[in-house]
């Protein structure tokens, strides 16, 4: 007894298998175009985050700052610096998991005390931020809510200092405005009774002497600028010469001594 197939459906079948392969084919495609989607943007990310903390490396941090002025020319704007003060002594007695939980922390905090802030990983224990200016806040309610950060943090004692660049200059680069921020932050280190700063002329003209001295500080070692000085030193009792303490001085060519 034999069964004869029904005319057509080998040809059926055949099509069926075809349409198969091929969404199967379709699927794959998919599948790769959704894969390479995923490693692109992930590798994005890695590019655009610091991988301890999560926010925004600086180069991002710049990206995104010169596209926010150019979207938003008559928005006013400020940037704050933060600068963990003696963070290399911090990571020595604390250790390097610590002080990683420590960035961590602050890191979240500024996040929180500011969610519409735009906010990077300087480098280092450096942090900055970038929102939009308000009158409703002011240095000392600021000085307020990060001296509460600081008391919360995984170390207590640590310090931190902040530099305020108040309605930035938009037509300055990013980086430039940063260096400002940080500067204010910078002058205010070691001084106890201060958090926050801001940039303002005076630091600007120290700063720019500052810039003039180490300028000229290779060109001073190459002239022979610097003098050694022996100062003698005498047994308070015998009164006798017992040795020198050596000092360095820097004179310029016009007889002119710049102080320590």
């Amino acid at each position: 007894l034999s069964v004869e197939p029904i005319e057509g459906w080998s040809g059926i079948g055949s099509i069926w298998k075809q349409i198969a392969v091929s969404i199967f084919l379709i699927l794959i495609f998919i599948g790769l175009i959704i894969y390479r989607q995923y490693e692109s943007n992930k590798k994005l990310y890695e590019f655009e985050h610091d991988i301890l903390t999560g926010l925004y490396t600086r180069s991002a941090f710049y990206r995104r700052v010169r596209k926010m002025f150019r979207e938003n020319p008559d928005v006013n704007y400020d940037i704050v610096v933060s600068d963990i003060e003696n963070f290399k002594l911090l990571n020595a007695v604390y250790g390097t998991k610590t002080c990683d939980q420590l960035l961590c922390y602050y890191a979240d905090e500024f996040q929180r005390l500011n969610p519409d802030a735009i906010l990077a990983r300087y480098g280092g224990d450096l942090f900055v931020s970038i929102f939009k200016s308000s009158q409703n806040i002011g240095i000392t309610d600021f000085e307020n809510s990060v001296n509460q950060i600081a008391k919360n943090s995984p170390i207590p004692s640590s310090i931190v200092k902040y530099g305020v660049l108040g309605k930035v200059d938009k037509t300055v680069p990013p980086n430039i405005l940063c260096d400002r921020a940080l500067l204010a932050a910078k002058s205010i280190l070691h001084n106890y009774a201060v958090t926050v700063s801001n940039y303002d002329g005076p630091i600007s003209h120290k700063h720019a002497k500052e810039q003039l001295l180490e300028a000229a500080f290779a060109d001073a070692i190459k002239n022979e600028d610097f003098k050694v000085w022996f100062q003698p030193k005498f047994d308070a009792i015998t009164e006798e010469l017992v040795g020198a303490e050596a000092l360095v001085r820097w004179i310029n060519p016009d007889g002119q001594t710049i102080s320590p």
